[in-house]
């Protein structure tokens, strides 16, 4: 990453006028949108051992593996799942930070998302949000808590 894009991406969640932003806040900042732009949108499965532990959990996960296996659920295996999801063809979502706090090991975030879904030739949009909370341990992902809030326009449920 380019020293500018670094600088736009801090400046985007970090007052630029405060002078007691810690490097640990700075590197959780671009952890955080690494999870976001290189994870989500740009759907690189390449990053998920650099951004999650192997321990990692999630408290509050949405998706479940289509293996059906129990013992994936909210773990960094379901990351891949999620992955492969957001790679069909047939869902274009894009997804942006809001907020962003960070603490000593810990980031708070909202997390939006908008795009659609193709199903039976037509188009059905799709809004993904989440605000939540991730547990940092060397600067990896060990835990989320939060909810994941997805809204369907148009699906007969």
């Amino acid at each position: 990453m380019s020293q500018q894009n670094r600088d736009v991406i801090v400046t985007n969640f970090i007052d630029p006028s405060d002078n007691e932003v810690s490097d640990n806040n700075i590197n959780l900042v671009l952890l955080i949108n690494d999870f976001v732009e290189t994870l989500l949108n740009a759907k690189d499965s390449s990053v998920v051992d650099k951004l999650f532990d192997s321990s990692y959990i999630d408290h509050h996960p949405f998706y479940k593996s289509p293996s059906g296996n129990s013992n994936s659920f909210g773990t960094r295996q379901d990351i891949l799942g999620i992955l492969e999801l957001l790679s069909d063809p047939d869902i274009d979502l894009s997804f942006r930070l809001e907020d962003v706090i960070c603490s000593t090991d810990k980031i708070a975030y909202r997390l939006f998302g908008a795009g659609g879904i193709k199903q039976d030739k037509k188009l059905i949009g799709v809004s993904y949000e989440s605000i939540g909370i991730f547990k940092v341990k060397n600067y990896k992902f060990v835990e989320r808590w939060g909810p994941i809030i997805i809204r369907a326009e148009g699906l007969n449920t």
